[in-house]
């Protein structure tokens, strides 16, 4: 198995949330990054247990590459449990909730009616979801107080940023000699 690694290879990922340097020195201020997305989450209440599962919006799953292990293992597939917006009871329709809307008070008469049905969600355990991200991290990531000494050592492991890159901390890459 391949071992992720950022910054021209100088960082290597050894286990989770485990970075070190290429010359073999622990980098304990790296952690690995998780990905941002923001489904909703639905939990389903049985007899003597609850499950809780990620919405997973079939729609995008398809579309993007680190997605595709939801569709690879046959999760079973429901509507989103109004995913965008309440559902007018006295018409069956639902409707969009703008800023300022409180749901709670009822619909507003001139409330946005969404056409058609809740989009189709696949439902992923959340503790697959989680353990699938713990061992598949997005990349890496650090404090904003490391990123000068990281992007330093990287530097002196041989890492080039593109030119004129400048980071979120203000570390600049030194004058290559002409």
């Amino acid at each position: 198995m391949t071992r992720a690694t950022i910054l021209g290879g100088t960082l290597e990922r050894v286990a989770r949330d485990q970075w070190q340097w290429r010359d073999g020195a622990p980098a304990p201020q790296v952690r690995d990054l998780r990905p941002n997305y923001n489904f909703r989450c639905r939990t389903e209440w049985h007899v003597t247990a609850s499950v809780t599962y990620v919405e997973v919006l079939a729609t995008l799953a398809s579309e993007q590459d680190d997605l595709r292990w939801v569709l690879a293992r046959g999760y079973r597939t429901g509507e989103s449990g109004d995913h965008t917006g309440p559902m007018d009871l006295a018409t069956g329709q639902r409707t969009h909730i703008r800023p300022g809307d409180d749901p709670l008070r009822g619909h507003p008469l001139d409330a946005d009616i969404l056409p058609g049905r809740p989009p189709t969600v696949i439902l992923v355990p959340w503790g697959e979801w989680d353990a699938h991200w713990r061992d598949h991290p997005a990349g890496a990531e650090w404090a904003l107080d490391a990123e000068a000494d990281i992007l330093s050592k990287a530097y002196a492991l041989g890492w080039r940023p593109p030119h004129g890159y400048i980071s979120r901390a203000g570390w600049r890459a030194p004058e290559e000699p002409r």
